[in-house]
């Protein structure tokens, strides 16, 4: 017997647990601010992004949206999920509590060559 999209044995599915995760966090965090699905999209409207209360919460619900939405919606929140940003000149280090017992890396010229798809300079 095949099973339905939203059963409850669906639970055991790898893609419906990630799509649940991808809900659940933007769920928390809108909870989080109190905010409507209406103010979200309003918020999105005023950065260039064509969003509807509809259309969010359709997408939020599904839990099937892509990165860029994900981005944007945490944008309009104020909720940064990149928490380093690279600087391509030589050398990075990565904020504490995601280092743990991790070594700190220098990159190379050639590393960053290779990150940025640019060829080595001879």
């Amino acid at each position: 017997m095949a099973k339905r999209a939203g059963t409850p044995a669906d639970v055991d599915d790898p893609e419906n647990a990630w799509r649940e995760k991808a809900r659940t966090l933007l769920r928390v965090e809108q909870r989080r601010q109190n905010l409507t699905y209406a103010d979200i999209a309003e918020r999105m409207q005023a950065i260039g992004i064509e969003e509807t209360e509809v259309s969010v919460r359709n997408k939020i619900s599904r839990g099937t949206f892509p990165a860029t939405f994900m981005l944007q919606f945490m944008h309009v929140l104020g909720v940064n999920l990149i928490p380093f940003k690279p600087q391509l000149t030589g050398e990075f280090t990565l904020p504490p509590e995601l280092l743990e017992n991790l070594p700190q890396v220098r990159m190379t010229p050639e590393m960053v060559a290779a990150l940025v798809g640019a060829s080595k300079k001879e």
